[in-house]
């Protein structure tokens, strides 16, 4: 499971942003100031920050490049009320991999994590001559999903579809991500396309589609492959 550390001195906003988070497919430990976000990083070694800009002592600049110097591949995501140019560039001079400014919709702040998390890590299960999940077969060069040893006869679209998850398993990707991942955006039906494709994958892969166990519904958010 994915792992988040999240840096606020605000308490509502780190429980808020803690039940969210988890109820999102995370896992999310917690600190409320720069010194004590050093000490959790250490000790529970997370995927990603989310990093308030103003803490108490250390400011979340200085934060960020210290974090840097105990995992300098550790993706860092800002949360700051000043959203001009120069607080940004501060930001993004100091190591951050993204810059959000408050107030903000915590769906976003879901998107902006799993557009992060993309970029920051390696895809060894696309660069696979075959990825297994189970009972699943996927042959992500060739196009070829088996079930079981039988073949699924996914079409080339649902297999997009279904190889974007593979590639990063038990990771959520929102609708709005995986239309622009598999249709570039340039689809008719938008967004909405995504939802009938997973329903037509289900019927392909799942033993039973209406309880899948493989391609999950994370609700209001997305889907993951496990």
């Amino acid at each position: 499971m994915t792992k988040l550390l999240v840096v606020d001195d605000d308490d509502s906003i780190r429980t808020s942003l803690e039940n969210y988070l988890c109820r999102n497919g995370y896992e999310v430990v917690l600190a409320q100031d720069g010194n004590e976000a050093l000490a959790v990083a250490r000790k529970n070694r997370p995927d990603l920050v989310v990093l308030d800009v103003m803490l108490p002592g250390m400011n979340g600049y200085e934060c960020c490049r210290r974090l840097k110097e105990i995992d300098p591949a550790l993706p860092v995501i800002f949360l700051s009320a000043k959203g001009d140019i120069v607080d940004k560039a501060t930001g993004f001079g100091q190591g951050g991999d993204d810059y959000i400014t408050k107030p903000f919709a915590r769906q976003e702040l879901v998107m902006r994590i799993e557009a992060v998390l993309r970029r920051a890590m390696p895809r060894p299960a696309a660069m696979s001559e075959k990825i297994v999940l189970g009972d699943l077969t996927i042959f992500p060069k060739n196009y070829s999903v088996l079930v079981g040893g039988v073949e699924a006869g996914l079409k080339a679209r649902e297999f997009e579809v279904l190889r974007l998850l593979a590639s990063y398993p038990g990771q959520v990707f929102t609708h709005r991500a995986i239309y622009e991942e598999v249709w570039g955006g340039g689809s008719p039906g938008g967004e909405n396309a995504v939802a009938v494709y997973i329903k037509r994958i289900r019927e392909k892969i799942e033993q039973d589609p209406r309880h899948p166990a493989h391609l999950i519904t994370v609700w209001g958010v997305g889907y993951k492959l496990e």
